[in-house]
């Protein structure tokens, strides 16, 4: 454990001297935490924009105090919870005084279906997928916004604050809806390429097949979702069949009404 860590750093150490073990351990915690590269440009970003910003934390809060200090996070409030108490007991405290909905970011899955359960939609309840976490075997079990970098929560936002529009597509959208088409079906996961040369193909197909769009509000509209419709059985038919063959949502907005 952390004994053995400690004596392969520094086999000097005298670690029968408890001054000398939390010394050791200090400089140990601080080289050991990191911060994802994603985190101090949004919470940069979220203050600018004057969003409070509280830290809910779960372990013993003198460590988990030393910890968030030592990263140099700033934040407006930090509540850390220990057992038996709840993060979502603290969330709840937190609509009451900012107003809802409050955005719940955590990559712990229970956390997050318990904090749904108890609050509903008082609380947008995000899942963070990091591929280091411990949790992120569970993270498919969560039924709601998932991301997998925090500069995702600025669209969690805009359409919070602005809503969405459904809108006929245009060529230009054609790399947006290739983005989410790649990031929810199997057909295209996570090839960018493959799913733009999909999209341009059903596209130039119109009028036998056209996509809509749903693009957020605000000064930075983006597409968060689309549907393709296509026309079955000719055109010269008095009454064509249309059917909706494909739907996709930005998972990070999915279960907010797009």
């Amino acid at each position: 454990g952390f004994r053995q860590e400690i004596k392969a750093h520094n086999p000097n150490s005298d670690l029968s001297d408890t001054v000398v073990i939390q010394d050791e351990f200090d400089i140990w915690l601080k080289n050991a935490l990191v911060l994802y590269e994603d985190t101090l440009p949004a919470l940069d970003h979220w203050r600018k924009l004057g969003i409070p910003m509280v830290l809910v934390t779960a372990g013993v809060s003198e460590h988990q105090r030393q910890k968030i200090t030592m990263v140099g996070i700033s934040y407006d409030d930090i509540h850390v919870v220990s057992p038996p108490n709840r993060k979502s007991e603290v969330l709840e405290q937190l609509v009451g005084r900012y107003g809802s909905p409050v955005i719940f970011i955590d990559d712990k899955i229970e956390d997050l279906q318990e904090t749904q359960k108890h609050l509903g939609k008082k609380v947008v309840t995000v899942h963070i997928y990091r591929p280091d976490s411990p949790h992120k075997e569970k993270h498919k079990n969560h039924n709601g916004p998932r991301i997998s970098s925090l500069a995702k929560v600025n669209t969690i936002i805009n359409l919070l604050e602005n809503g969405v529009t459904i809108r006929r597509a245009n060529k230009n959208d054609i790399s947006a809806i290739a983005r989410v088409n790649s990031d929810v079906f199997l057909g295209n996961k996570s090839d960018l390429k493959a799913a733009t040369d999909w999209v341009a193909c059903w596209y130039n197909a119109f009028p036998l097949y056209q996509y809509f769009v749903a693009e957020t509000g605000g000064n930075k509209p983006e597409i968060v979702g689309y549907v393709g419709w296509q026309t079955h059985g000719g055109f010269l038919r008095p009454e064509p069949v249309i059917e909706l063959e494909q739907i996709g949502a930005d998972p990070a907005v999915q279960s907010l009404g797009v």
